[in-house]
């Protein structure tokens, strides 16, 4: 499987899935992909800087957790649908159970949160921002619910472009918990 440059200037695709076109937003897949391995190393960076620094409070680690959990879960969700097409399911299937693992994914997330914010020690923390915390709640929240739409094809047509939400979702916690997890350098422990 390979793209390959035709002398009119047009790129053609040339591999083996049975005679199938590539599966809607597979090259944006696949990025999403590569995207979702560099936040996974950048955890691995920050966690390391926590280490040294030996400055890592409950909610550091909370967010460490969350940044390190939804990068994870952007990696295999960027190929679940690649896998699923591959097996040749047709691509309206596709969506739909990959919209159904997200919505299992960002539920027991959310629920995982809920838990753990309910700890008071958590939320007087002096960088816990309440704001961002039900900022990004509420946009799970909204995935949770567009996923489900999805899934189910109800008030919606299953596709590519409502899963993509959920995806982009799971990619911007991970940049906003980065973010908040570089406060902790150069704060004295």
């Amino acid at each position: 499987m390979y793209l390959s440059r035709a002398p009119q200037e047009r790129l053609t695709y040339h591999g083996s899935c049975e005679g199938r076109d590539l599966l809607t937003g597979e090259n944006v897949l696949e990025l999403l992909a590569e995207v979702s391995v560099a936040l996974v190393g950048f955890t691995g960076v920050v966690a390391a800087f926590g280490m040294r620094e030996d400055s890592l409070s409950e909610v550091d680690v909370l967010r460490f957790r969350a940044m390190l959990y939804a990068s994870i879960a952007a990696l295999l969700f960027s190929l679940l649908p690649l896998v699923l097409f591959h097996l040749n399911a047709p691509e309206e299937w596709v969506w739909a159970v990959s919209s159904f693992a997200m919505v299992l994914y960002v539920g027991a997330l959310q629920f995982w949160t809920f838990r753990r914010l309910s700890n008071v020690a958590l939320t007087a923390d002096p960088s816990y921002n309440l704001w961002i915390s039900r900022s990004i709640s509420l946009l799970m929240t909204v995935v949770l619910v567009i996923e489900f739409l999805n899934a189910f094809g109800i008030l919606i047509e299953r596709s590519f472009a409502f899963y993509l939400l959920g995806l982009m979702a799971l990619l911007v916690l991970c940049v906003v918990m980065f973010v908040r997890m570089l406060s902790f350098i150069g704060r004295s422990p």
